[in-house]
């Protein structure tokens, strides 16, 4: 049946309709969420009065690179840049890197309570980072670590730092004890049976932990504007409160920072994606 019989129809334009429906609410939710993105880039390249003004016609009208140039030329927007890719660097080799050892001794190393202190480790991503900021502040003064790279990627490292190890522990859990078993049997140590069997299966692992460390130091504002004072230091995310004077905010600049700020990331997850999807899916 192809047609409209009475108040009846075909199967054919059910399913027709079910999918137009489907790509309406689709494109109607992208739409959604991706507006603030596509409204930061026209703002990036838009006038200031015309984008204070709010009206489409005159944003359009004024379309300019002037915005983009003066971050990129008349501020110290490269320095602030060049700190967040080495912070963030910092954060994610540290997270993965504690991550995993934790995570493998949690899985191979029996002793009572372990199940309880791997819960308790994953209750600690419960604190935010305002609420640790005062006492860290407190701590990191006394070690001499403020207005530091080292002293920022400890202190943002706290963030992912829970979940990493908690994630790890649970991904380690689906790699075969009997392969490692086998290594020692062959007269290999722990060592070998964890460099050459079990970190190359948890690589995926690996790479989500990264990648959400990586978004945890990338979008940090509070550890940065407790710990850090020098303006040379500064991340891109404490940085670009430098395109506010007093109370004037050079919006189109902001969005222009802000612009950049979401190409790392973006990039990150798009290229990576499948590999975050399939550490997700082991601690599902």
């Amino acid at each position: 049946m192809t047609q409209v019989v009475g108040n009846y129809i075909s199967y054919g334009q059910a399913a027709r309709i079910k999918s137009v429906s489907y790509q309406i609410v689709v494109w109607a939710t992208l739409l959604v969420l991706m507006f603030p993105i596509i409204w930061v880039i026209v703002g990036a390249f838009s006038g200031l009065d015309a984008l204070l003004s709010g009206s489409l016609s005159a944003i359009f009208a004024s379309v300019t690179i002037e915005p983009v140039r003066q971050v990129f030329f008349a501020s110290n927007f490269f320095v602030y840049y060049r700190n967040s890719i080495v912070v963030a660097a910092g954060v994610v080799i540290f997270t993965v890197t504690a991550s995993t050892l934790a995570g493998y001794g949690l899985t191979r190393v029996q002793f009572r309570g372990k199940k309880w202190f791997a819960r308790l480790i994953l209750f600690g991503y419960m604190f935010p980072p305002l609420l640790l900021s005062i006492p860290m502040y407190q701590i990191w003064r006394q070690l001499g670590l403020l207005n530091s790279h080292l002293g920022l990627i400890l202190a943002e490292s706290s963030v992912p730092l829970p979940f990493g190890i908690w994630t790890m522990w649970l991904f380690f859990q689906t790699v075969p004890l009997d392969y490692e078993e086998s290594v020692w049997m062959a007269g290999g140590s722990r060592w070998h049976s964890f460099k050459d069997i079990a970190l190359p299966q948890a690589a995926p692992g690996m790479i989500a932990v990264g990648i959400f460390a990586f978004q945890s130091s990338w979008n940090n504002y509070t550890y940065p504007k407790v710990l850090i004072a020098e303006d040379s230091l500064r991340p891109l995310t404490t940085g670009i409160t430098q395109y506010a004077v007093q109370n004037y905010v050079f919006w189109n600049q902001v969005m222009a920072v802000v612009f950049t700020i979401i190409i790392p990331a973006f990039l990150l997850v798009y290229f990576l994606q499948k590999y975050l999807l399939e550490g997700y899916k082991a601690t599902a």
